[in-house]
């Protein structure tokens, strides 16, 4: 039999081409280079943007200040505060109760207020209950400085016409001095009722004035 391996021998089958060459290799490397770079970059940006947006909605420092947009608040009354529905940092609406004022001060002004009006009340009742008689007594009063009047132009046109008399011998000092009595008489008893028309006038202005004060009046 002859021997496979002399040169005169069978000839031996191609043997298989080897696939993984050299090139081959390099190519795989350099595209898994490509996918493991772009993968890290990918994962680099991640994390970049998660650690800003941890940076962002949770800063912190251990020497910053912040800014933010401050808006006072102030009540139309002053007082001591109760009660406090907020707390800071709250995001509160329109209509929304942030505080109480004790309203101990201002039930007291009421009370007073409430204690003023009911003795304007009473005051008024007693007025009106007087009313009638105040404009009685305005119109004698009127009637009284009217006849004062017309008393004290007739002792002092009594006075005038004796006083040239003295001189001439028709008259005699009593009767002028007694002309000036009564002048002197009915200038007071003038005075007196214009002081009682005035007094009743300005009775029935105080009438009028709390009137006009009373809340709701017309």
């Amino acid at each position: 039999m002859a021997d496979p391996t002399s040169p005169g021998g069978p000839t031996n089958p191609a043997s298989p081409v080897e696939t993984n060459s050299p090139a081959n290799s390099n190519e795989w490397r350099k595209i898994a280079g490509r996918i493991i770079s772009i993968v890290l970059i990918l994962v680099a940006c991640v994390l970049v943007l998660f650690v800003w947006d941890i940076i962002e909605h949770h800063p912190r420092t251990d020497d910053a200040i912040a800014a933010a947009n401050v808006i006072g608040v102030a009540p139309r009354v002053s007082g001591p505060i109760i009660k406090l529905n907020v707390v800071d940092n709250q995001q509160v609406n329109a209509g929304d109760v942030l505080f109480e004022i004790d309203p101990s001060d201002y039930q007291l002004q009421a009370d007073n207020a409430q204690a003023a009006l009911t003795s304007l009340d009473r005051q008024i009742e007693v007025a009106h209950s007087q009313d009638e008689n105040l404009r009685y007594q305005v119109k004698a009063s009127e009637a009284g400085v009217e006849e004062a009047q017309a008393q004290e132009k007739q002792a002092d046109d009594t006075l005038k016409r004796i006083q040239p008399l003295l001189s001439k011998g028709f008259a005699t000092a009593d009767d002028v001095e007694r002309a000036e009595t009564a002048v002197k008489v009915a200038r007071a008893s003038l005075a007196t009722e214009e002081q009682q028309l005035n007094q009743a006038k300005t009775t029935l202005s105080t009438l009028a004035t709390l009137q006009a004060q009373r809340p709701g009046a017309v």
